[in-house]
């Protein structure tokens, strides 16, 4: 199948040459033209259906009924801004770490 095609493509080659120049200059134009002016339609053709579609969803928006805000929204506070502030320790600061550690281990033997 494909070496029909090339050899009816290689025929057409051949009989273009044989052609007047002039001829085929201007049906590759015309030829041309054509293609353009199809994809110009084709692009206004899809082009309008997008307004049309981009219409319709608007007119439903417009349509649809209201949404309403019927109560103020909950605004909650912010936590509040902590200071790290430095607590003094008194003496070398070995009684606070264990008494802490005598607090936490209690917890596990209770």
């Amino acid at each position: 199948m494909l070496t029909d095609l090339e050899g009816k493509l290689e025929n057409l080659l051949g009989q273009m040459d044989l052609m007047d120049p002039q001829y085929v200059e201007h049906a590759e134009k015309v030829r041309e033209k054509d293609r353009r002016e199809r994809v110009r339609v084709e692009k206004l053709k899809i082009a309008k259906e997008e307004y049309e579609e981009r219409l319709r969803r608007s007119m439903a928006r417009s349509a649809a009924p209201v949404k309403r805000i019927k109560t103020k929204k909950v605004m909650y506070r912010s936590r509040p801004i902590h200071k790290n502030q430095k607590k003094k320790q008194k003496g070398d600061g070995f009684e606070d770490s264990e008494r802490a550690e005598d607090a936490r281990n209690a917890r596990y033997l209770t």
